[in-house]
């Protein structure tokens, strides 16, 4: 048995190597996207039934294992074999082509949707399932903007296998040019020490100052999110250290973890590397990916600006002191020792915003990640740490894989039927031609997809009828994307069904899941205002004039402090019902998209936070503040 799993485990990292070694490729030589996508394919079929089982938890490598594994394969290599020659099959008009065409697409469909539940889900899965159902058998009988007249199978399996509208249409595209470079990085990154080099210079930074530890898990989960991408890996990832240390500072059980939660979601928001959704975005847009980058960095700040406020406030209310330097890291060993793995990390970053191609970027970042690598030997790649890399990299980005190519049979549904064309034009008639309407009912859609789908699933089928009833009605296609994008991430901190916050919450024992995910919730609110303000002011994604950017910025900047008060319920000392809810109305004075309105609420702040600090502002405190007073005056005299 012990030799069979070790057997399974050399398997596995051979494929991963050679699927490793076959993307980087790509960053260096031509390649066409269909020789790219459908080897892609391969390897990823391959690894879902030999490193995924059937069941969590389960044995690897079963009969009904091999049966999807060698289906799998054949279908793979049937799609590889065919599709250079197949506009001279197609003009031969084969019959014994046409049935081989049917059985082989009804085997790939089994194949990816079997692939999609093991790894990502049974939701995803089923949405796919419902889709191709749709398509094949119940459109007819579908009332209102539902129904089409139904499509055979000679129709849409050469459709599905051999275009890039199918199963390899731009998610899965992208998937194969990108995100495994990308997630193959990180990896590489992560086993280099860059992870623990991120939370030790984050703990050397913010430990001395007051709610140290929090500040330390939103700065690691920020830098983390550089490496990672994945909400659910980043919390694993940075939790198993941050939230021990936020509750032995005094923070509760589920404020640590949903501190950690909404810190690790944002990494997906963080340039340079966000996550799968943002590569899709670029494609769909057709624009490079640093402009991405460039429209979420003000946003990202913004979101880990209130997290970094709320914690801070927290620790004032909860009298929660730094540590004694002496107790902390120092971050001149931290750069010492592995500050040097941050130059990759750079010229990563500089290339992606100079728009250079992500794929040889990535490449030459990787060269020199892995040279300047042995300058120290605790940071020295190992054959066993290089072969770790590729094995994590690669397995790490099946499930994104199985996901994409799952949405493109959700795509391909909406596309073939022309229901994304009917659905965005009832947003519109629904919505009364209302933009606001609109955002809300798109909004909604995000998140209830999300309880149940991947962050970029989301993205992908959101994107696909929203997005354009969005630039219909006026909003620039950027900004229509961005929230789309936003709402799909912070799906996974939204209850009922937050999985981001019940993997922290699995991290600190006695923490309840339905209490850290609404309080997640709660302190990741401002990720629910700013898409809205970002549609009616393009400058929150830097897309206007400098000095309209300046002065928005200035102004939004200062609402944040506001947004973070009436969240903790906390100004200068802490404050009622009623003054939360004062602090919430200033902050959205600053942020509606009226100037007048935004420089009169910038001047009541300015007053409330110079009264409020000489403690004139007496009917916004809380009873327990007053009692505490009193009992501190007492005590005085």
């Amino acid at each position: 048995m012990e030799k069979g799993k070790k057997i399974l485990s050399w398997i596995t990292i051979l494929v991963c190597l050679a699927a490793g070694i076959f993307h980087l490729s790509v960053g260096v030589t031509a390649m066409s996207t269909m020789t790219l996508r459908t080897w892609h394919w391969m390897f990823i079929v391959v690894l879902a039934f030999i490193a995924f089982p059937a069941k969590k938890g389960g044995k690897l490598l079963r009969w009904y294992d091999i049966i999807f594994l060698l289906v799998g394969m054949a279908t793979a290599a049937y799609m590889i074999w065919q599709w250079p020659s197949r506009g001279q099959l197609l003009a031969a008009k084969s019959p014994v082509l046409q049935i081989a065409d049917k059985v082989v697409g009804v085997l790939v469909i089994l194949v990816v949707l079997e692939a999609t539940r093991r790894t990502t889900g049974l939701a995803m899965a089923i949405t796919a399932a419902v889709a191709l159902v749709y398509l094949f058998w119940l459109g007819p009988y579908m009332p209102g903007i539902f129904v089409h007249k139904g499509y055979s199978f000679d129709r849409v399996m050469p459709y599905m296998m051999f275009t890039t509208e199918g199963l390899f249409g731009i998610s899965l595209g992208t998937c194969a040019s990108f995100i495994v470079l990308f997630v193959l990085f990180g990896a590489f990154l992560q086993v280099t020490g860059g992870g623990k080099f991120f939370i030790e210079s984050a703990y050397s930074l913010s430990g001395r100052f007051r709610g140290g530890p929090a500040k330390t898990a939103v700065i690691s989960s920020a830098l983390m999110g550089c490496i990672s991408g994945s909400p659910i890996a980043n919390v694993v990832t940075t939790g198993t250290f941050t939230i021990p240390l936020m509750k032995n500072a005094g923070y509760e059980g589920e404020t640590a973890c949903s501190i950690e939660a909404v810190a690790s979601t944002g990494g997906m928001l963080m340039p340079p590397m966000m996550g799968a959704a943002a590569f899709i975005m670029a494609q769909y847009l057709n624009i490079p990916y640093g402009s991405v980058c460039v429209a979420a960095i003000v946003p990202a700040v913004m979101y880990y600006a209130v997290l970094f406020i709320i914690v801070d406030k927290e620790a004032a209310k909860k009298r929660i002191l730094g540590l004694p330097k002496s107790e902390l890291p120092s971050l001149k060993k931290a750069l010492i020792s592995r500050g040097f793995l941050l130059v990759p990390l750079i010229v990563l970053i500089v290339c992606l915003f100079n728009n250079y191609s992500p794929q040889k970027t990535v490449f030459w970042s990787l060269v020199i990640l892995i040279a300047v690598s042995f300058i120290k030997k605790e940071t020295r790649l190992t054959p066993k740490s290089f072969l770790e890399a590729f094995r994590s990299g690669i397995t790490g980005v099946v499930s994104v894989a199985t996901a994409c190519a799952a949405a493109g049979l959700v795509v391909m549904a909406i596309s073939m039927t022309g229901l994304g064309v009917r659905f965005t034009s009832s947003i519109v008639t629904i919505s009364g031609g209302n933009p606001f309407v609109a955002l809300i009912f798109t909004m909604l859609a995000s998140l209830v997809l999300g309880m149940g789908l991947p962050a970029a699933a989301v993205y992908i089928v959101v994107a696909c009828v929203a997005a354009p009833a969005l630039i219909n009605m006026g909003f620039s296609p950027i900004a229509s994307h961005m929230f789309v994008f936003y709402f799909g991430i912070i799906s996974t901190i939204t209850p009922p069904v937050a999985l981001t916050a019940y993997a922290a919450a699995g991290l600190s024992e006695g923490a309840k899941a339905a209490k850290v995910g609404l309080r997640a919730f709660l302190y990741a609110i401002v990720a629910f205002i700013l898409p809205f303000v970002w549609m009616y002011e393009p400058s929150f994604l830097l897309n206007a004039p400098i000095l309209q950017i300046v002065i928005n910025l200035v102004i939004a900047a200062f609402s944040l402090f506001f947004v973070a008060s009436g969240t903790v319920g906390w100004l200068f000392n802490r404050i009622n019902p009623g003054g939360r809810a004062f602090c919430y109305v200033l902050a959205a004075s600053m942020l509606v998209p009226f100037l007048t309105v935004n420089i009169v609420g910038f001047a009541i702040g300015i007053i409330t936070l110079v009264l409020s600090k000489l403690k004139m502002l007496k009917f916004l405190d809380s009873r327990k503040e007053k009692l505490l007073n009193e009992q501190e005056h007492n005590a005085a005299v």
